[in-house]
């Protein structure tokens, strides 16, 4: 089984509680937290990464948003973790970028860490692989205008 830990960058309103949390848990030692950072300085926690965590709340509008994250780390090659509903579910199921749970199910989240933990090389190659082939086909510019095109010069 592979090291697991934790790179937290950002500021979100419930970091404090976050870190109190990990605290008195006992779990200091497997997360590193960074505030808020540039695009241009996110680089350097990518390249330390082995998989990226995506997590969003259930919602009606949530469910139907894909977040600017996945492309980023699809278009990245990195793996995705994943604890969402909706859209985003179903591009990580669809593109096989990564594992995923639905939005608040703990269970599923925490078995998926497992499954990331015992993982070998080849597996990990081939969602990198997966998550850039999806975003190139789907999130390509010119793909997209092309499709608004013909959608509405019929």
């Amino acid at each position: 089984m592979k090291k697991f830990e934790w790179i937290i960058v950002g500021d979100g309103r419930y970091k404090k509680r976050f870190i109190a949390k990990i605290s008195q848990e006992n779990l200091k030692k497997y997360f590193h937290f960074y505030n808020f950072q540039s695009h241009k300085n996110l680089k350097k926690f990518f390249h330390k990464a082995s998989v990226c965590y995506l997590s969003l709340n259930k919602g009606k509008i949530l469910n139907s948003t894909i977040p600017g994250k996945l492309q980023t780390y699809m278009s990245l090659g990195m793996p995705v973790l994943g604890s969402v509903s909706g859209e985003a579910y179903s591009i990580i199921k669809k593109s096989n970028c990564g594992l995923v749970s639905h939005a608040s199910d703990e269970a599923q989240l925490f078995e998926n860490i497992l499954l990331f933990m015992d993982m070998n090389n080849t597996k990990f190659k081939r969602m990198s692989i997966n998550g850039k082939k999806f975003v190139n086909s789907n999130f390509n510019k010119e793909n997209i205008l092309n499709t608004l095109y013909k959608y509405f010069v019929r």
